[in-house]
Protein backbone atom coordinates (compact mmCIF):
# COMPACT_ATOMS: atom_id res chain seq x y z
CA UNK A 1 0.00 0.00 0.00
CA UNK A 2 1.15 3.53 -0.65
CA UNK A 3 0.56 6.64 1.44
CA UNK A 4 -2.49 7.56 -0.60
CA UNK A 5 -4.39 4.64 0.91
CA UNK A 6 -4.15 6.34 4.29
CA UNK A 7 -4.20 10.02 3.34
CA UNK A 8 -7.74 11.20 2.64
CA UNK A 9 -6.39 14.53 1.41
CA UNK A 10 -4.14 13.00 -1.24
CA UNK A 11 -5.21 13.44 -4.89
CA UNK A 12 -7.50 10.57 -5.95
CA UNK A 13 -5.83 7.86 -7.98
CA UNK A 14 -9.04 6.56 -9.58
CA UNK A 15 -12.37 8.06 -10.64
CA UNK A 16 -14.06 5.79 -8.07
CA UNK A 17 -12.07 7.35 -5.23
CA UNK A 18 -13.04 10.78 -6.53
CA UNK A 19 -16.70 9.78 -6.48
CA UNK A 20 -16.40 8.49 -2.92
CA UNK A 21 -14.77 11.71 -1.80
CA UNK A 22 -17.53 13.76 -3.46
CA UNK A 23 -20.13 11.58 -1.75
CA UNK A 24 -18.42 12.17 1.58
CA UNK A 25 -18.49 15.92 0.99
CA UNK A 26 -22.24 16.48 0.52
CA UNK A 27 -23.88 13.11 1.21
CA UNK A 28 -25.38 12.74 -2.27
CA UNK A 29 -25.84 9.04 -2.98
CA UNK A 30 -26.10 9.21 -6.77
CA UNK A 31 -28.95 6.66 -6.72
CA UNK A 32 -32.44 6.89 -5.19
CA UNK A 33 -33.25 4.86 -2.09
CA UNK A 34 -36.40 2.83 -1.50
CA UNK A 35 -37.87 4.46 1.60
CA UNK A 36 -41.37 3.04 1.95
CA UNK A 37 -44.81 4.59 2.04
CA UNK A 38 -44.38 5.81 5.62
CA UNK A 39 -42.04 8.55 4.39
CA UNK A 40 -44.77 10.27 2.39
CA UNK A 41 -45.94 12.31 5.37
CA UNK A 42 -42.31 13.32 5.99
CA UNK A 43 -42.10 14.64 2.40
CA UNK A 44 -45.22 16.72 2.90
CA UNK A 45 -44.06 17.98 6.31
CA UNK A 46 -40.69 18.95 4.86
CA UNK A 47 -42.30 20.81 1.95
CA UNK A 48 -44.73 22.54 4.32
CA UNK A 49 -41.86 23.44 6.66
CA UNK A 50 -39.92 25.08 3.84
CA UNK A 51 -43.05 26.96 2.80
CA UNK A 52 -43.73 28.22 6.34
CA UNK A 53 -40.31 29.86 6.60
CA UNK A 54 -41.17 32.37 3.85
CA UNK A 55 -44.90 31.99 3.08
CA UNK A 56 -45.34 35.45 1.59
CA UNK A 57 -42.54 34.95 -0.91
CA UNK A 58 -43.76 31.49 -1.88
CA UNK A 59 -47.34 32.68 -2.42
CA UNK A 60 -46.08 35.61 -4.48
CA UNK A 61 -43.92 33.24 -6.54
CA UNK A 62 -46.87 30.88 -7.12
CA UNK A 63 -48.96 33.84 -8.29
CA UNK A 64 -46.21 34.92 -10.69
CA UNK A 65 -45.90 31.37 -12.02
CA UNK A 66 -49.63 31.35 -12.72
CA UNK A 67 -49.46 34.72 -14.48
CA UNK A 68 -46.48 33.59 -16.59
CA UNK A 69 -48.26 30.39 -17.62
CA UNK A 70 -51.39 32.33 -18.52
CA UNK A 71 -49.37 34.80 -20.59
CA UNK A 72 -47.53 32.01 -22.40
CA UNK A 73 -50.81 30.24 -23.15
CA UNK A 74 -52.07 33.39 -24.89
CA UNK A 75 -49.25 33.37 -27.44
CA UNK A 76 -50.67 32.76 -30.95
CA UNK A 77 -50.02 30.06 -33.56
CA UNK A 78 -49.42 27.35 -30.95
CA UNK A 79 -46.24 29.02 -29.70
CA UNK A 80 -47.56 29.04 -26.14
CA UNK A 81 -48.23 25.31 -26.20
CA UNK A 82 -44.65 24.73 -27.35
CA UNK A 83 -43.06 27.04 -24.79
CA UNK A 84 -45.02 25.97 -21.72
CA UNK A 85 -43.26 22.63 -21.05
CA UNK A 86 -39.87 24.30 -21.46
CA UNK A 87 -40.75 27.21 -19.18
CA UNK A 88 -42.04 24.88 -16.46
CA UNK A 89 -38.79 22.90 -16.43
CA UNK A 90 -36.82 26.08 -15.74
CA UNK A 91 -39.32 27.14 -13.07
CA UNK A 92 -39.22 23.70 -11.41
CA UNK A 93 -35.42 23.84 -11.35
CA UNK A 94 -35.46 27.36 -9.93
CA UNK A 95 -37.94 26.29 -7.25
CA UNK A 96 -35.60 23.50 -6.17
CA UNK A 97 -32.73 25.98 -6.03
CA UNK A 98 -34.85 28.36 -3.93
CA UNK A 99 -35.88 25.49 -1.64
CA UNK A 100 -32.23 24.66 -1.07
CA UNK A 101 -31.65 28.32 -0.23
CA UNK A 102 -34.40 28.15 2.39
CA UNK A 103 -32.93 24.98 3.89
CA UNK A 104 -29.36 26.27 3.99
CA UNK A 105 -29.77 30.01 4.56
CA UNK A 106 -33.39 30.44 5.64
CA UNK A 107 -34.25 32.67 2.69
CA UNK A 108 -34.39 32.94 -1.10
CA UNK A 109 -34.85 35.57 -3.79
CA UNK A 110 -37.79 35.50 -6.19
CA UNK A 111 -35.22 35.70 -8.98
CA UNK A 112 -33.83 32.33 -7.86
CA UNK A 113 -36.98 30.68 -9.19
CA UNK A 114 -37.23 32.47 -12.51
CA UNK A 115 -33.62 33.18 -13.48
CA UNK A 116 -31.29 30.57 -11.95
CA UNK A 117 -31.92 27.94 -14.60
CA UNK A 118 -30.69 30.25 -17.34
CA UNK A 119 -27.17 30.50 -15.90
CA UNK A 120 -26.83 27.23 -13.95
CA UNK A 121 -26.89 24.06 -16.08
CA UNK A 122 -29.11 25.84 -18.57
CA UNK A 123 -28.31 23.59 -21.54
CA UNK A 124 -29.33 20.42 -19.71
CA UNK A 125 -32.52 22.10 -18.46
CA UNK A 126 -33.34 23.22 -21.99
CA UNK A 127 -32.80 19.63 -23.09
CA UNK A 128 -35.22 18.45 -20.39
CA UNK A 129 -37.81 20.94 -21.61
CA UNK A 130 -37.36 19.84 -25.22
CA UNK A 131 -37.61 16.21 -24.12
CA UNK A 132 -40.96 16.93 -22.47
CA UNK A 133 -42.10 18.83 -25.55
CA UNK A 134 -41.09 15.93 -27.79
CA UNK A 135 -43.09 13.50 -25.63
CA UNK A 136 -46.12 15.78 -25.86
CA UNK A 137 -45.87 16.10 -29.64
CA UNK A 138 -45.44 12.35 -30.10
CA UNK A 139 -48.46 11.73 -27.91
CA UNK A 140 -50.49 14.23 -29.93
CA UNK A 141 -49.52 12.48 -33.17
CA UNK A 142 -50.50 9.13 -31.63
CA UNK A 143 -53.94 10.48 -30.69
CA UNK A 144 -54.50 11.80 -34.22
CA UNK A 145 -53.53 8.42 -35.69
CA UNK A 146 -55.80 6.48 -33.31
CA UNK A 147 -58.84 8.77 -33.09
CA UNK A 148 -58.60 11.28 -35.93
CA UNK A 149 -57.97 15.00 -35.94
CA UNK A 150 -61.62 16.02 -35.43
CA UNK A 151 -61.92 13.96 -32.23
CA UNK A 152 -58.64 15.35 -30.90
CA UNK A 153 -59.81 18.91 -31.58
CA UNK A 154 -63.09 18.18 -29.81
CA UNK A 155 -61.16 16.87 -26.80
CA UNK A 156 -58.88 19.92 -26.71
CA UNK A 157 -61.87 22.28 -26.75
CA UNK A 158 -63.75 20.32 -24.08
CA UNK A 159 -66.60 19.11 -26.26
CA UNK A 160 -68.76 16.15 -25.27
CA UNK A 161 -68.72 12.76 -26.93
CA UNK A 162 -64.98 12.17 -26.63
CA UNK A 163 -64.16 8.43 -26.41
CA UNK A 164 -63.34 7.16 -22.91
CA UNK A 165 -60.27 5.44 -24.33
CA UNK A 166 -58.80 8.83 -25.22
CA UNK A 167 -59.31 10.07 -21.66
CA UNK A 168 -57.69 6.95 -20.24
CA UNK A 169 -54.73 7.27 -22.61
CA UNK A 170 -54.32 10.92 -21.67
CA UNK A 171 -54.28 10.04 -17.98
CA UNK A 172 -51.67 7.35 -18.65
CA UNK A 173 -49.54 9.78 -20.64
CA UNK A 174 -49.78 12.39 -17.88
CA UNK A 175 -48.52 9.81 -15.38
CA UNK A 176 -45.58 8.83 -17.60
CA UNK A 177 -44.72 12.48 -18.21
CA UNK A 178 -44.86 13.19 -14.47
CA UNK A 179 -42.69 10.17 -13.58
CA UNK A 180 -39.97 11.07 -16.09
CA UNK A 181 -39.90 14.76 -15.19
CA UNK A 182 -40.73 14.95 -11.48
CA UNK A 183 -37.14 14.94 -10.17
CA UNK A 184 -35.26 15.67 -13.39
CA UNK A 185 -34.98 19.50 -13.09
CA UNK A 186 -33.96 19.20 -9.41
CA UNK A 187 -31.20 16.68 -10.16
CA UNK A 188 -29.89 18.77 -13.05
CA UNK A 189 -29.71 22.10 -11.26
CA UNK A 190 -28.55 20.90 -7.83
CA UNK A 191 -26.28 17.98 -8.76
CA UNK A 192 -25.32 18.78 -12.34
CA UNK A 193 -26.60 15.41 -13.59
CA UNK A 194 -26.66 14.89 -17.34
CA UNK A 195 -30.05 14.97 -19.00
CA UNK A 196 -30.74 11.29 -19.60
CA UNK A 197 -29.11 10.19 -16.36
CA UNK A 198 -31.38 12.63 -14.50
CA UNK A 199 -34.42 11.25 -16.33
CA UNK A 200 -33.31 7.71 -15.49
CA UNK A 201 -32.84 8.60 -11.82
CA UNK A 202 -36.28 10.20 -11.71
CA UNK A 203 -37.76 6.99 -13.15
CA UNK A 204 -35.80 4.83 -10.68
CA UNK A 205 -36.97 6.96 -7.79
CA UNK A 206 -40.58 6.36 -8.84
CA UNK A 207 -40.18 2.62 -9.44
CA UNK A 208 -38.48 2.09 -6.08
CA UNK A 209 -41.17 4.08 -4.28
CA UNK A 210 -44.20 3.54 -6.49
CA UNK A 211 -46.72 3.06 -3.67
CA UNK A 212 -45.47 6.14 -1.85
CA UNK A 213 -45.62 8.18 -5.05
CA UNK A 214 -49.28 7.33 -5.64
CA UNK A 215 -50.13 7.86 -1.97
CA UNK A 216 -48.46 11.27 -2.04
CA UNK A 217 -50.35 12.22 -5.21
CA UNK A 218 -53.64 11.16 -3.63
CA UNK A 219 -52.97 13.20 -0.49
CA UNK A 220 -52.13 16.31 -2.50
CA UNK A 221 -55.26 15.85 -4.62
CA UNK A 222 -57.40 15.50 -1.49
CA UNK A 223 -55.76 18.58 0.03
CA UNK A 224 -56.57 20.66 -3.06
CA UNK A 225 -60.09 19.27 -3.19
CA UNK A 226 -60.65 19.97 0.50
CA UNK A 227 -59.42 23.55 0.22
CA UNK A 228 -61.55 24.30 -2.85
CA UNK A 229 -64.74 22.65 -1.56
CA UNK A 230 -64.52 24.13 1.91
CA UNK A 231 -63.71 27.53 0.44
CA UNK A 232 -66.68 27.32 -1.92
CA UNK A 233 -69.05 26.37 0.92
CA UNK A 234 -67.76 29.13 3.20
CA UNK A 235 -67.88 31.70 0.41
CA UNK A 236 -71.50 30.85 -0.34
CA UNK A 237 -72.49 30.80 3.33
CA UNK A 238 -70.87 34.07 4.37
CA UNK A 239 -71.76 35.71 1.06
CA UNK A 240 -75.43 34.99 1.71
CA UNK A 241 -75.16 36.73 5.09
CA UNK A 242 -72.86 39.64 4.26
CA UNK A 243 -71.59 40.05 0.67
CA UNK A 244 -68.36 41.66 1.86
CA UNK A 245 -67.57 38.61 4.00
CA UNK A 246 -68.13 36.38 0.98
CA UNK A 247 -65.56 38.36 -0.98
CA UNK A 248 -63.11 38.20 1.93
CA UNK A 249 -63.49 34.42 2.12
CA UNK A 250 -62.95 34.23 -1.64
CA UNK A 251 -59.64 36.08 -1.24
CA UNK A 252 -58.64 33.70 1.57
CA UNK A 253 -59.54 30.77 -0.69
CA UNK A 254 -57.25 32.14 -3.42
CA UNK A 255 -54.42 32.48 -0.89
CA UNK A 256 -55.01 28.92 0.34
CA UNK A 257 -54.90 27.57 -3.21
CA UNK A 258 -51.64 29.45 -3.87
CA UNK A 259 -50.23 28.01 -0.64
CA UNK A 260 -51.13 24.48 -1.77
CA UNK A 261 -49.54 25.16 -5.16
CA UNK A 262 -46.39 26.41 -3.42
CA UNK A 263 -46.14 23.19 -1.38
CA UNK A 264 -46.66 21.21 -4.59
CA UNK A 265 -43.80 23.12 -6.27
CA UNK A 266 -41.51 22.53 -3.25
CA UNK A 267 -42.39 18.83 -2.97
CA UNK A 268 -39.85 17.52 -5.55
CA UNK A 269 -37.03 19.05 -3.48
CA UNK A 270 -38.32 17.37 -0.32
CA UNK A 271 -38.53 14.01 -2.12
CA UNK A 272 -35.06 14.49 -3.63
CA UNK A 273 -33.56 15.18 -0.19
CA UNK A 274 -35.09 12.01 1.21
CA UNK A 275 -34.36 9.63 -1.67
CA UNK A 276 -30.85 10.75 -2.59
CA UNK A 277 -29.33 11.44 0.83
CA UNK A 278 -28.78 9.22 3.85
CA UNK A 279 -30.98 10.31 6.72
CA UNK A 280 -29.50 10.46 10.20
Amino acid sequence: MNNQDFDRYAPPSTPFEEILRSLEADGYLGEPRAVGMRRVMAWLREAWGLFKQRPGKWIGAALLIGIINFAIALLPFGVGMLLQPIAMVFIAAGTAYASQGIEQRGNFNIGDIFLTGFWKNGKALLGAGLFGLMLTILYGVLLVILFGNDTVQAYIHGHEGVPSAMRILTLGFAMIYWVLNFLTPTLIILQGEKLFRAIGLSLKGFLRNVVGAFWCSLLMFLAFLGVILSGAVLTGFFGSLVPVLGKAVLVLLAVAVLACLSVLFILPYAVYRDLFFEQE
